[in-house]
């Protein structure tokens, strides 16, 4: 799911757009709400329109950047755009134009975002595979504590166990630390 957070003195035609393309839009005016916001929720894009009510913007866009999932636009005048696109690595730096650029920029947002909720969710797959790979090692450790298995035949009881109950290997796994950290 594509969300946007846009932040700073939001116009409704800028609005407007970003809802056509975006699933979920939330609108912020200050960076201490923008911050307190990003430390609970995570973004697809963060598009920060400088200047903000209580800084200009550019320390906010680097704190958004921390997200390497997050696709961070910082809107500026024209003249500061090579100064903050040096001063600032990970972020799209981009001055504020007309509309006629709007659907072309857009576009290349959206598949941008996409591309990087598709690369945000393999890597959460990842992490729940590794996190079970961790479980069912532990298991086997135990195994091999308690009882004197050897690595193959703690492997093969499990593997077993799973097949016979018709369970998965995690599902085993945590009845054998259950059962063995109960003793």
């Amino acid at each position: 799911m594509k969300s946007c957070l846009l932040a700073g003195n939001i116009s409704s035609p800028f609005l407007a757009r970003c809802q056509m393309y975006f699933d979920t839009v939330d609108v912020l005016t200050s960076g201490v709400e923008v911050r307190r916001r990003l430390s609970s929720q995570t973004y697809s894009c963060v598009m920060i329109m400088t200047p903000l009510i209580n800084e200009f913007g550019d320390m906010l866009a680097r704190y958004a950047a921390t997200d390497p999932y997050c696709l961070v636009v910082l809107w500026v005048k024209s003249e500061m755009v090579e100064e903050m696109a040096q001063a600032l690595e990970n972020v799209y730096v981009r001055s504020i134009f007309d509309m006629d650029e709007w659907d072309s920029f857009m576009q290349f947002l959206n598949v941008t975002c996409q591309k990087m909720d598709v690369i945000r969710a393999q890597k959460d797959d990842l992490m729940k595979k590794i996190d079970e790979i961790r479980l069912v090692d532990r298991a086997k450790c135990l195994l091999i504590e308690k009882f004197h298995y050897s690595e193959e035949k703690a492997h093969y009881t499990i593997e077993k166990k799973a097949m016979d109950n018709r369970l998965s290997r995690l599902q085993v796994a945590k009845i054998i630390i259950r059962h063995i950290k109960g003793d």
